[in-house]
């Protein structure tokens, strides 16, 4: 989709919709689950079925058998695959 002549709110919505970020440190919540930290956004962003699309997504990245676990009993390589399912 171009951008060129869209308004500043429609590149909003745009990078809302369509742009994630994984930053270098992961800022995962440790006190929550690899599913819960990849389903907050989507609640705050208002999605029907939160927890199924995360569900879905940390399986994209191969983590469907660690979604229960918490960050610090993932590896730094699934921390960062949960990062990616987030974004």
């Amino acid at each position: 989709e171009l951008l060129n002549g869209k308004s500043e709110d429609q590149i909003a919505s745009f990078r809302g919709r369509n742009i994630g970020i994984v930053f270098q440190s992961f800022h995962l919540i440790p006190n929550m689950t690899a599913l819960e930290n990849v389903a907050v956004p989507l609640e705050l962003a208002g999605h029907a079925d939160p927890f199924g699309v995360a569900a879905r997504e940390l399986e994209a990245v191969g983590l469907s058998d660690r979604v229960t676990h918490y960050p610090g009993e993932l590896s730094g390589g699934e921390q960062q695959r949960v990062a990616i399912a987030r974004a």
